[in-house]
C-alpha cells in the first residue's frame, strides 16, 4: 500500500512539473519539456513507474527509458571509486592539488606529471570522483583509450565509463594529388562493435549525469546534431496503438536497415515477421536485440521483450571478467515501455533533403561558372558537374550518396563557417545540474571536466586535424572534385575547440611547452610510485657491436625469467631486427604501426605469458603497455637526432623499464647528442629524489604483476558478449527461410529481364543504363558468371537500397566478355574511373595497377643498397642518382607486396641489407646483397619474359593482360565478325584507348548470294567505311574517334585497305594479327577479346529475335494453325507433328560442326539436339557435310552400329525433314539419307531405296524464303509460298533455330581447340 502510495506521489509531482514547464526537468531529461516534439509522443505519463524514477547501478544493459531516473540527491549519479587500495606515494599530494586547482573558477587549467607507473588512472578516478562532475578523457590513439577506458571501469564501475573512438577499421580519405594529376576515393571499412560503443557513449550523456567518455581525438570531428538525433528517438509503450507496418516505418526513419538473408539481426537492424506479428529490433548500444510483439485485432504494441544481464548484487556480473558473461547470467525481460534511439548518429529528416539539394545544385552553378569563367579549368567545371548531378541524382532517390559527409552543411541547414557538432554538443546534456541546450536551442553554461592523457601527443593533434583537412580539400574543391562546401565538413579548429572547454587537466610524463605554460606553478609533479620503483640507471655503449652485445643482454635476462623492448629506427628495421635475432636463437618478435589492432595485442600477449623474450619495435608509445616483466630497454642507433631520438620520446621509452625493480635502459650510441644528455640529466634527477624518498622512510621497491594485455575488440567483447545468447531467453525464433521476410522485387521492365537471360555465363563487366541509346551508363560491375550475377539484381535481395531504386529505371544492359575475372576487375576499376557512373560508390578514382621497381644507385654512393619496391605506376621514379627497371603491371599491391616478400625471403635480401647497416662484417654482407639482388631480378626479367610470375620469386598470379596495358593498347580499334543468320553477319568495331575499352559499335550486314565465307572481309570492309565515315560515332570527347591502329579479323585486300587508310589520320596502320614476331602476343590477346565479345552479341541477337513459336507466347491455336498451313502446301498426308531441320557452319572450312534440332508440335524438345562434327574431310564444302550427317543420322533408323545413338526416341523418323539452304543443299541431303537405306517420299530416287522407311523432305533458302521439294519426275520444284504464310513462318523460325544452334557450336569448338594449340 505505501509503494503505491509512494507511486502516485510520484506521478503526481511530475505531472506537475510538466504542467509548470519548470527548468527543473533538465534535470531529467531534455525530452521532458513541454516544448520538445518528442516528448509528445510519450503517450502517457502515468505509465512510467516510480521503481524507474529510483537510482539504480548502471549496468551494460541498462534501459534506455532510463533517461527520466535520478537519484535522491540533486538529481544525479554519484561517482565513487572502488579499489582494494589507498593512494600512496605522491598520490594523495597529487589529487588534493589537482582538486583543489580546479576547484577554483579562476585556474581553467593544470597539468599532472606523473612518471611512468605512477598511477595516473588511478588518480584521475579519484579527481573525477571528488569534483562529482562529468569527464572526457582525449588519448592519442585507439589502443591507449581502450586501456585507459577498461582501467576507468575497474575504478568507477557504478559510473557510466564508456569508449568513442573512430570506428573505422582502415580509412583513406579522399585526395587530389596535383603533382601526379591523381585523384585517390576514399577507402573505408566500419567496424560495428566499435560503432555500438559509440552509441552507447551518446546514450549515455542524454540518461546519465555520472558520466566518463574516454575518446579519441575523432571526437571532434563532425557526428550530427543532438537535437535531431533526440527528435528521432521514440517511446514504444505497451497498449500504444500501431502496427507492424507503422513501426517499420518509424525504424526506417530511424536508419534502421533490414538483414541481407532475412535470418538473423545485426545491430542497427530490424526484421519484422508477418506470421508471427512481431518485430525484433537491435538497437546498436543493446547486447542483445529487443522483440516488438503486436496484437492484430486491436492494432497495438501487446509485448516488449528484452535481454538483459542479471542484476542480483548491487554490482552485477563482472563485465571485466569474460568468464562470467554467459547465458545463466541473462534473463528475459518483459518491458511496459521501450526507449529506442537511431541507428546512425546523422539523422535527416526527408524533407530537409530536398531543402539540400535545392542549395547544394546552387552552389554547383555558382562553381561551375567560377571554373569555367574565372579560373579557366573547363575540364574541372565539367568533372564537378557530373559529379553533383550524379550525388543529387541518389540524394533525392535514396537519400544517401558515396561522399554525403560532404554536404553535410546543408543536409545540417548550417550557415558557411559554422563549426560542426562533435561529441562535444552531446556533453550538454550531462552534468552536475543536468545542465544543456534546451528545447529551444538556447545553450546553457556546461559542466564538465576535460582530461587529456599523453598531453605531449595529443595536443600536437588536436592542432594538425583542421589544418591537414583543409589542405587536403584544397585540391580537391580547386579541381573540380568536390564543392567549396566540404570544407565545413571538417574537425574542430584548434581555437573551437578550447572555446567549449571550461576546464582542462593535462596529463604527461613529458608535459609539451602548451601545458607548462598554461599550468599553474608549473603543474602537479608525481615521481614517486606506489611500488616505491626508481627509474632505470642508463648506460651508454658503442653501436660497433650492438647486435651480438643485444643478444647477450637477451639471454641473461631470458634466464632470470625477465623480458627485452628493443628500440628501432624504423619499422623496416624492427622487422629486419627481429628476423636477426631469431636466427641467431633469440625468441623475438616486432610490433609496428602497420600491424593491426589484434595483431599488435597478441605481439604484447606474447611477451608477457614468456611465448618471447625481446619484442622489437619503434617507440611502443602508441601502446597502452604494462609490462612489469620487462627489465631492459635497448635503445638502437640512439644518436640519431629526430623526433624518435628526442628527449620526450627517450625518456618515455626509458619509462617502459619502470615497473621491475631490475630495469635498466641503454642507449646505443657512438656519440652523447643534447636530447640524450638531456634525458640522462632528468632521469638523474628523479632517481635521486627517488631513492631519497626510499631511504628517509625506509621503503622496498617492489615489482608490480601488471595487468593482461588487451586489445580494444578484447575489452569489447567483455562488455558485450558476442556470442549468440538468445537461446536462453524465451522468444520465437525466426524461420531460416520464410516468404514472410522476402523483400519485394523491383518494377522491372520485361525487356531487361529477357536481356538478362540471354547473356552469357563467362567473366566480365556489365553496365546498366536506364536508355538503350545512352551514352553513360547507370552502374559497372564485374562478375565471374555474368548471367548468374545479373540475374541476381532481378530478384531485389539486393541489401543496397540504391540499387533496387536504380534497378527500376533500369531497360538496357551491355555486357563486355573478358579473358578471366581478374581482367574483369582491371577492367571494370579503369570504366567506373572513366565515365563515373552515378550508381557506383567504390573505385572512382585513379588509382592505378602496381609496378614492381628495381632501383639501383649509380656510382659514388657509399653505403646505398639497390631495392625493389612498390610503386604506383611506370617511371614514377625521377631521382637521376639511380636507375630503374620496372616488372608489372599487377592486379593489386597484395600481389606486389607478396612477390617482394618470396623475393626477399629466397635471396635473403632483408637479412643481408639489416647486416649491411648494421652488422660486424658490413662489406661482406654488402657484395652478398648485390650478387644475391641481381640473380633475383634475372628471376623476374625471365618469368616476366614468358609472360607470367608463377613459380620462384613470384608463386602469385599473372601480371595484367596485355590488352589493358596503356602503351600496347594506347590508340586501336580491333575488328571482328561473327554470322548471324544465314547470309547475315555481324560486325563489331571495339575500341581500346590508354589501355581502357572506351566502347563498341555494331554493323549487321547481308552478304551476297554466292557464298558466306568467302565474303566476310567484304563484310568488314564495309563495316569499316560507314564507321569513319560518320565522325559522330565516339563514346565521349576526350579521346580522338579515328584510331592510329586498326586491327581486323580478316585481312582486306590492297584495294579495301587504301580506302580505309584515306579515311583515317596520316600514318594508321590496317591490317591483320600477327602470326609471328614480337606482336604475335599482343595481336592474338586483343583479337581473341574482340571475337569473344562479337559472338557473344551475335547469339544475343539470335536469342532475342522477334516473336516467334519457339517462345512461350505463341498459343496451341496459331501452332495448329501453322501446321496445317505446311501440310497443305507441301501436300502431306499428315500433319507434321515432328520436324528436324539440319544446318552447317564453320569458320573459314575449320572447326565444321552440324547442327540438328527437333521440334514436336511447334515447341523445341532441347533434349533431343545433336551436335555432328565432321569427320570425313577438312575444309569448306556444305554438301559434303550434309551428306555425311545425314548418312551418319539415318543409319541409326536401320540400326547400323556406325550411327551415333543414346536412345530409341533421339532417332525416330521425323514427319518432316528440313534442310537449310536451297537445291544444292537438298540434293546432299537426299544422297546422304539414301546411303542410309532411306528413302524420301514421292521422290524417284527413292525407288532404289532398301527400304519400305521414307520420310517427308524439303529445304528453305535465305534469298525470299523460298522453300524447296521433289516432285515425282526427281527434279526440284519452288513451292508456291509467300514469306509470311503461316507454313513458311513455322520454317523459317526452325531453321534459325537450327542456325543459332550451328554457330553456338562451332563457336564452342573453335575455342577449345585455340586453347588446345595455346
Amino acid at each position: 500500500m505505501n509503494r503505491w502510495l509512494s507511486s502516485l506521489l510520484a506521478t503526481l509531482v511530475l505531472i506537475a512539473m510538466l504542467q509548470s514547464s519548470s527548468p527543473f526537468l533538465h534535470r531529467f531529461h531534455p525530452l521532458l519539456s513541454t516544448k520538445s516534439s518528442s516528448f509528445r509522443r510519450v503517450k502517457s505519463i502515468t505509465s512510467l513507474h516510480y521503481k524507474n524514477l529510483t537510482s539504480t547501478p548502471y549496468t551494460a544493459d541498462s534501459s534506455a527509458a532510463a533517461i527520466q531516473r535520478v537519484d535522491d540527491e540533486g538529481g544525479k549519479n554519484k561517482f565513487k571509486v572502488v579499489s582494494n587500495f589507498e593512494p600512496s606515494g605522491d598520490q594523495p599530494k597529487a589529487i588534493r592539488e589537482l582538486v583543489s586547482q580546479l576547484s577554483n573558477p579562476s585556474n581553467k587549467y593544470t597539468t599532472l606529471k606523473g612518471i611512468t607507473g605512477s598511477g595516473k588512472s588511478f588518480v584521475m578516478s579519484h579527481t573525477i570522483a571528488q569534483l562529482q562532475k562529468p569527464a572526457l578523457i582525449l588519448c592519442p590513439t585507439k589502443t591507449l583509450a581502450a586501456q585507459l577506458c577498461r582501467e576507468l571501469r575497474s575504478f568507477l564501475p557504478h559510473n557510466a565509463v564508456e569508449l568513442f573512438v573512430s570506428y573505422y577499421n582502415y580509412y583513406t580519405p579522399e585526395s587530389f594529388i596535383e603533382a601526379s594529376n591523381t585523384y585517390i576515393a576514399k577507402k573505408s571499412s566500419i567496424n560495428d562493435e566499435i560503432d555500438s560503443l559509440r552509441h552507447r557513449a551518446t546514450r549515455a550523456l542524454f540518461t546519465r549525469s555520472d558520466v566518463v567518455v574516454v575518446a579519441s581525438v575523432s571526437c571532434i570531428y563532425g557526428l550530427g546534431l543532438p537535437a535531431d538525433y533526440l527528435d528521432a528517438a521514440r517511446d514504444i509503450q505497451v497498449g500504444a496503438r500501431g502496427d507492424i507496418h507503422f513501426y517499420k516505418d518509424v525504424l526506417n526513419k530511424m536508419l534502421y536497415s533490414t538483414p541481407e538473408d532475412n535470418w538473423g539481426v545485426k545491430r542497427g537492424e530490424y526484421l519484422a515477421n508477418y506470421q508471427n506479428n512481431t518485430i525484433k529490433v537491435w538497437p546498436p548500444y543493446e547486447v542483445e536485440p529487443v522483440q516488438v510483439e503486436f496484437d492484430q485485432a486491436t492494432g497495438t504494441v501487446s509485448k516488449i521483450i528484452r535481454v538483459t544481464p542479471t542484476t542480483e548484487s548491487d554490482e552485477g556480473i563482472d563485465l571485466a571478467s569474460p568468464a562470467s558473461f554467459k547465458a545463466s547470467d541473462l534473463k528475459s525481460e518483459s518491458l511496459d515501455n521501450y526507449y529506442i534511439y537511431p541507428a546512425r548518429h546523422f539523422v535527416t529528416k526527408k524533407s530537409r533533403i530536398e531543402e539540400a539539394c535545392n542549395e547544394i545544385e546552387k552552389e554547383m552553378g555558382q562553381q561551375v561558372q567560377k571554373l569555367r569563367h574565372v579560373d579557366f579549368n573547363p575540364e574541372a567545371a565539367y568533372r564537378l558537374e557530373k559529379r553533383v548531378t550524379n550525388d543529387l541524382l541518389l540524394l533525392r532517390e535514396t537519400g544517401f550518396c558515396s561522399g554525403v559527409e560532404n554536404y553535410s552543411r546543408h543536409l545540417a541547414g548550417r550557415a558557411a563557417g559554422v563549426p560542426p557538432e562533435t561529441l562535444l554538443d552531446y556533453l550538454k546534456f550531462s552534468g552536475s545540474n543536468g545542465k544543456g541546450s534546451t528545447s529551444s536551442g538556447k545553450k546553457e553554461e556546461s559542466d564538465w571536466l576535460l582530461l587529456v592523457d599523453e598531453s605531449h601527443v595529443t595536443l600536437p593533434q588536436l592542432k594538425a586535424m583542421y589544418h591537414g583537412d583543409r589542405a587536403r580539400k584544397m585540391s580537391l574543391v580547386k579541381n573540380g572534385y568536390r564543392l567549396p562546401s566540404a570544407f565545413d565538413n571538417r574537425p574542430l579548429q584548434d581555437s573551437e575547440f578550447w572555446e567549449r572547454i571550461d576546464q582542462a587537466m593535462f596529463i604527461s610524463a613529458t608535459p609539451g611547452k602548451f601545458e607548462r605554460e598554461l599550468s599553474p606553478d608549473g603543474g602537479v609533479d608525481m615521481l614517486i610510485r606506489p611500488t616505491n620503483i626508481v627509474d632505470p640507471e642508463i648506460t651508454v655503449r658503442p653501436t660497433k657491436t650492438q647486435l651480438k652485445d643485444l643478444l647477450l643482454e637477451i639471454e641473461e635476462r631470458a634466464t632470470r625469467g625477465e623480458k627485452t623492448l628493443a628500440m628501432a629506427l624504423t619499422k623496416r628495421d624492427a622487422e629486419d631486427m627481429s628476423s636477426y635475432l631469431i636466427e641467431h636463437g633469440a625468441k623475438a618478435t616486432y610490433i609496428h604501426s602497420d600491424l593491426n589492432t589484434v595483431e599488435r595485442a597478441d605481439a604484447l600477449k606474447s611477451l608477457q605469458n614468456g611465448t618471447i623474450d625481446c619484442l622489437v619495435g619503434v617507440n611502443l608509445m602508441r601502446e597502452g603497455i604494462d609490462l612489469p616483466q620487462v627489465s631492459l630497454v635497448a635503445i638502437m642507433s640512439a644518436d640519431c637526432e629526430g623526433f624518435l631520438r628526442s628527449e620526450t620520446a627517450l625518456i618515455q621509452m626509458v619509462g617502459r623499464a619502470a615497473r621491475n625493480v631490475n630495469g635498466n635502459a641503454i642507449f646505443y650510441a657512438d656519440k652523447v647528442t643534447p636530447s640524450m644528455q638531456r634525458c640522462l640529466d632528468e632521469t638523474e634527477r628523479r632517481r635521486y629524489r627517488q631513492i631519497e624518498y626510499n631511504e628517509v622512510n625506509g621503503l622496498k621497491p617492489i615489482s608490480t604483476t601488471g595487468s593482461e594485455i588487451k586489445s580494444i575488440f578484447d575489452i569489447f567483447r567483455e562488455e558485450a558478449n558476442t556470442e549468440s545468447l538468445s537461446n536462453s531467453v524465451e522468444w520465437s525464433r525466426m524461420p531460416k527461410k520464410d516468404v514472410s521476410y522476402a523483400s519485394p522485387k523491383p518494377s522491372l521492365d520485361p525487356t531487361i529481364t529477357e536481356l538478362v537471360y540471354n547473356l552469357p555465363a563467362k567473366p566480365g563487366i556489365y553496365k546498366w543504363y536506364a536508355n538503350k541509346e545512352d551514352r553513360f551508363p547507370l552502374y559497372i560491375g564485374k562478375a565471374k558468371d555474368l548471367k548468374k550475377r545479373c540475374k541476381n539484381y532481378l530478384t531485389g535481395k539486393d541489401s543496397r537500397p540504391r540499387i533496387n531504386k536504380m534497378m527500376e529505371g533500369v531497360k538496357w544492359v551491355e555486357v563486355v566478355i573478358t579473358p578471366s575475372e581478374r581482367d574483369a576487375l582491371h577492367l571494370e576499376a579503369k570504366m567506373i574511373n572513366l565515365l563515373q557512373p552515378p550508381y557506383n560508390v567504390c573505385l572512382k578514382d585513379d588509382a592505378s595497377f602496381p609496378y614492381i621497381c628495381a632501383s639501383t644507385p649509380r656510382e659514388n654512393q657509399y653505403g646505398v643498397l639497390p631495392k625493389f619496391e612498390r610503386v604506383p605506376r611506370k617511371n614514377f621514379k625521377t631521382n637521376p642518382n639511380f636507375d630503374y627497371e620496372y616488372f608489372g603491371p599487377y592486379a593489386s599491391s597484395f600481389e606486389v607486396d607478396k612477390i617482394l616478400t618470396n623475393a626477399e625471403n629466397d635471396y635473403s635480401l632483408r637479412r643481408l641489407a639489416f647486416e649491411a647497416k648494421n652488422g660486424e662484417n658490413k662489406e661482406s654482407s654488402s657484395v652478398r646483397y648485390m650478387e644475391n639482388f641481381e640473380n633475383c631480378k634475372a628471376e623476374l626479367f625471365e618469368l616476366e619474359s614468358k609472360g607470367y610470375i608463377g613459380e620462384g620469386v613470384g608463386s602469385a598470379h599473372s601480371p595484367i593482360d596485355l590488352l589493358f596495358d596503356e602503351e600496347t593498347n594506347y590508340s586501336r580499334d580491333v575488328v571482328a565478325l561473327a554470322p548471324l543468320k544465314k547470309g547475315e553477319v555481324l560486325v563489331k568495331v571495339l575500341q581500346l584507348r590508354k589501355g581502357i575499352y572506351r566502347g563498341s559499335f555494331d554493323y549487321r550486314l547481308t552478304l551476297p548470294d554466292s557464298g558466306d565465307e568467302e565474303h566476310h572481309a567484304d563484310a568488314i570492309y564495309k563495316a569499316l567505311e560507314s564507321h569513319y565515315h560518320d565522325d559522330s560515332k565516339r563514346v565521349s570527347d576526350d579521346y580522338d574517334h579515328k584510331p592510329e591502329f586498326v586491327m581486323t579479323q580478316l585481312p582486306l585486300d590492297r584495294e579495301a585497305n587504301k580506302i580505309i587508310k584515306s579515311l583515317l589520320n596520316k600514318g594508321t596502320t590496317v591490317r591483320a594479327p600477327r602470326k609471328s614476331g614480337t606482336n604475335k602476343n599482343t595481336d592474338n590477346v586483343a583479337m581473341e577479346f574482340a571475337i569473344e565479345n562479337t559472338n557473344a552479341a551475335a547469339e544475343q541477337i539470335l536469342e532475342i529475335m522477334p516473336p516467334s513459336m519457339t517462345q512461350r507466347g505463341t498459343t496451341v491455336k496459331q501452332i495448329k494453325e501453322r501446321q496445317a498451313s505446311l501440310q497443305s502446301m507441301l501436300n502431306l498426308t499428315h500433319v507434321p507433328r515432328v520436324i528436324e531441320c539440319f544446318d552447317v557452319s564453320h569458320h573459314a572450312g575449320e572447326d565444321a560442326v552440324c547442327s540438328r534440332v527437333v521440334f514436336k508440335d511447334g515447341r523445341p524438345h532441347k533434349e533431343l539436339y545433336r551436335q555432328f562434327n565432321i569427320k570425313s574431310f577438312t575444309g569448306n564444302d556444305d554438301y559434303r557435310s550434309l551428306t555425311e550427317v545425314l548418312k551418319r543420322r539415318f543409319a541409326r533408323v536401320n540400326g547400323d552400329s556406325e550411327g551415333e545413338g543414346d536412345g530409341e526416341e533421339a532417332w525416330q523418323v521425323p514427319d518432316l525433314v528440313l534442310i537449310d539452304g536451297g537445291k544444292g543443299q537438298l540434293n546432299a541431303a537426299l544422297k546422304g539419307m539414301e546411303e542410309a537405306g532411306v528413302g524420301v517420299v514421292n521422290a524417284v530416287a527413292a525407288s532404289n531405296s532398301t527400304t519400305n522407311r521414307a520420310v517427308n523432305m524439303c529445304s528453305i533458302a535465305k534469298k525470299n524464303e523460298e522453300v524447296y521439294t521433289y516432285v515425282e519426275d526427281g527434279t526440284r520444284q519452288i513451292v508456291n509460298s509467300e514469306p509470311d504464310e503461316a507454313g513458311v513462318l513455322m520454317l523459317r523460325e526452325i531453321r534459325d533455330e537450327s542456325h543459332r544452334f550451328a554457330v553456338y557450336n562451332m563457336r564452342r569448338r573453335r575455342k577449345k581447340r585455340m586453347m588446345s594449340e595455346n
